[in-house]
């Protein structure tokens, strides 16, 4: 094998074998067929490259090489459907609007090769050199096939920018490696075809350059593959992105870029080794690709266009109307807390954000989300300096100013430990009617520019915006919460209706009791009839004695562990050959303020519901422990466990239960408990691994 035509059989491989993978991937989704027949008429192509470098016979040159425009022949239409269809959602209807020249894109190309073996396609000629250099002239028609391929490829560029402007920050990452491998591959092709036009020359010596671009692009996309699902984002193309399309005007000015230097070359007479100056222009493209693709860079070319062209930085309608649109779907505040910070992400291009929420039952803010910085469980007191004020004055504060002020220097001072974790360059509080939301917070600019008016304009804008949409979402899930107490009050008196059945069962068994004392069978009865009576009862009684609208509290200053022993000593332990009850206690935990009877109810529900759960010589696990100011009882079990979903969106709901006859109140009873005691109930569970529920209680003060 000749060594220059290594790179050549390597790109044949690479093609075949990228194109089966991800056709098995998906072999029913047009992306996938698309895709790996493109890759597959560029094996063709690249084979015969590689037979072309290892001929020595000019006939075998000239087959070769009418095989590789053959696989070339395929390459226009099955790249353009590809960058129809990749991570589009409209793409059905794209191909439907696209039938047309999506069928000329295969059948004109095709209907080349009927001349193929014509001297007006290629023909076969030497070049005088030292030594004679071995080449392939385009006829007419062969040219003409060039501008074709040409045509192909500004199309398949135009289809993949436009994918790439319309898809959103998430989607961008996971797609932009796989776009630019593409594109780099059709940018070459663009460069390729357009100097066969203008030198009318196929040079031999050019083909190593052609598979080592063909090995790297690929190479992008293997890379998107491993690190992404490929085929897995999904965007929709507006048609004012295609409107606002820059591309044509792009390859406008490259073509005529490439023309001008190619005619300049050759009216001048210059020699040069074009083979490495193709690939060292192949890499300069690239490179410049990637760097087009830094969001510093874009933001540079948006803040210049922005200042030159446009009075005024911010097209408010638009920052507006997007913002509207990401939080016009959403309907509990935590399902806003990530478009919130991707939309100050997306609007003032930072990287340091972090959203904290207020708790007015607790006059405490806790950090709702982040982006880039350590997700901990932070909270702020709400007497805290920074936050009177915010809510004093109700404006973002950049934070070299409250440095360099002698007046708030005093809020500096106290909060420097959150703006340096936080990374804090500007704090933006979000208030509606005088009402405190919470604030965020926001890192540096990416291009390091200082945060001007406009900028806080834009900031005071969307603060508005979003402290209005999550108050809206905040009291609508307090309605929804009075309508779910409504509909247990409504339950239970369908309970207490069934119970009032039971007792007048009963009451008949008493009654006939008196004739019927001598029967052994009616014992029987009786005594059945009593026992699951009562059984049923009990049940019932024990998940509705008491309505959670309200607990009525008597605190007192109670021992944590003393409270375990007392609640394991009461409880008739008929499991314990099911389970091992171990108690990991802390001795030098101080004193809760709690009511004895309601905190036993809790550590009898928890301690109950995880000895059920647990499998036969399982562990249930009891830790007292003190915690950032608290003291903590940890329970955990060896259980099937929960998901993420029901955990956060039923587990403390009513009527909602993973445990077979359940009714779901126990735990949203429990949570009522704790919440009257001013605690906290946290739950860490996995499918298949368990759960552990703490209980925080407040320290005697």
């Amino acid at each position: 094998m000749n060594i220059i035509a290594i790179p050549s059989f390597i790109s044949v491989l690479f093609c075949i074998g990228l194109g089966i993978f991800v056709f098995s991937g998906n072999p029913r989704h047009i992306a996938n067929i698309s895709f790996s027949l493109g890759v597959i008429s560029l094996a063709v192509a690249e084979f015969g490259n590689f037979m072309i470098l290892s001929s020595n016979d000019p006939l075998g040159l000239m087959f070769w090489k009418r095989v590789s425009f053959a696989g070339e022949a395929f390459i226009p239409g099955n790249w353009i459907i590809f960058s129809l269809v990749f991570a589009r959602t409209n793409y059905k209807e794209l191909l439907y609007k696209w039938k047309t020249a999506g069928i000329a894109a295969y059948i004109i190309p095709l209907s080349f090769l009927a001349f193929i073996e014509s001297d007006l396609f290629v023909q076969f000629s030497w070049v005088q050199e030292d030594p004679p250099t071995a080449v392939l002239l385009l006829g007419s028609i062969g040219r003409y096939f060039c501008l074709l391929l040409l045509i192909g490829s500004i199309i398949v560029l135009l289809n993949l920018e436009n994918t790439l402007r319309s898809s959103a920050r998430e989607e961008r990452w996971s797609i932009k490696y796989a776009l630019l491998g593409v594109g780099a591959i059709f940018a070459f092709y663009l460069y390729i075809n357009s100097q066969r036009i203008l030198m009318t020359v196929l040079r031999t010596d050019y083909i190593p350059v052609n598979s080592g671009v063909i090995i790297i692009s690929l190479s992008l996309i293997v890379f998107s593959l491993v690190r992404h699902r490929l085929m897995d984002v999904n965007v929709f193309i507006s048609r004012y992105v295609i409107y606002n399309s820059v591309t044509v005007l792009f390859v406008g000015i490259y073509l005529l870029a490439v023309g001008l230097i190619g005619s300049g070359i050759k009216y001048l007479g210059i020699k040069y080794d074009a083979a490495i100056s193709i690939l060292f222009v192949f890499i300069a493209v690239l490179v410049m690709s990637i760097l087009l693709l830094s969001e510093q860079a874009r933001r540079k070319v948006k803040m210049f266009i922005n200042k030159h062209f446009y009075r005024s930085k911010y097209d408010y309608k638009y920052e507006w109307l997007n913002l509207t649109s990401r939080l016009s779907s959403r309907f509990s505040p935590e399902d806003m807390f990530t478009p919130i910070i991707e939309m100050f992400a997306d609007t003032m291009w930072v990287n340091r954000i972090s959203l904290w929420l207020y708790e007015e039952d607790r006059d405490e803010l806790y950090l709702a989300e982040t982006m880039n910085l350590p997700e901990k469980e932070e909270r702020i007191k709400g007497d805290n300096s920074l936050i009177r004020y915010l809510r004093e004055k109700d404006v973002s504060i950049d934070i070299k100013d409250l440095k360099a002020n002698r007046e708030l220097y005093s809020i500096y001072e106290e909060n420097i430990g959150l703006f340096d974790q936080m990374e804090v360059s500007v704090c933006v509080p979000l208030i509606i009617a005088d009402k405190m939301i919470g604030f965020v917070t926001l890192g540096e600019e990416l291009t390091g520019a200082i945060y001007n008016y406009e900028d806080y304009d834009i900031l005071h804008t969307m603060a508005k915006q979003i402290a209005s949409t999550l108050l809206s979402a905040r009291l609508s899930q307090e309605l929804i919460k009075v309508k779910e107490r409504e509909a247990f009050q409504r339950f239970s008196s369908f309970i207490l209706h069934d119970l009032k059945n039971f007792a007048s069962m009963l009451s008949l068994v008493s009654q006939n009791m008196d004739d019927n004392f001598d029967n052994p069978e009616f014992i029987k009865d009786a005594f059945k009839a009593v026992s699951d009576t009562a059984s049923k009862m009990k049940d019932l009684i024990a998940s509705l004695s008491a309505s959670p609208e309200k607990v009525k509290l008597r605190c007192m200053d109670a021992d944590l562990n003393e409270l375990v022993r007392s609640v394991i000593s009461e409880i008739p332990l008929n499991h314990s050959t099911k389970v091992n009850i171990i108690i990991d206690k802390q001795d030098t935990i101080p004193n809760v303020w709690v009511d004895l009877g309601e905190i036993k109810k809790v550590i009898v529900n928890i301690l109950l519901n995880a000895i059920e759960v647990s499998p036969e010589m399982g562990k249930v696990v009891l830790k007292t422990y003190m915690e950032n100011g608290g003291v903590i009882l940890a329970v955990s079990d060896q259980g099937c466990g929960m998901s993420e979903k029901f955990i956060k969106e039923s587990l403390f709901k009513p009527f909602s239960t993973t445990k077979e006859g359940g009714l779901g109140v126990g735990l949203f009873h429990c949570k009522s408990i704790i919440d009257a005691h001013n605690g906290r109930i946290e739950v860490k569970s996995r499918e298949g691994e368990g759960s552990t529920f703490k209980i925080i209680l407040p320290i005697t003060q």
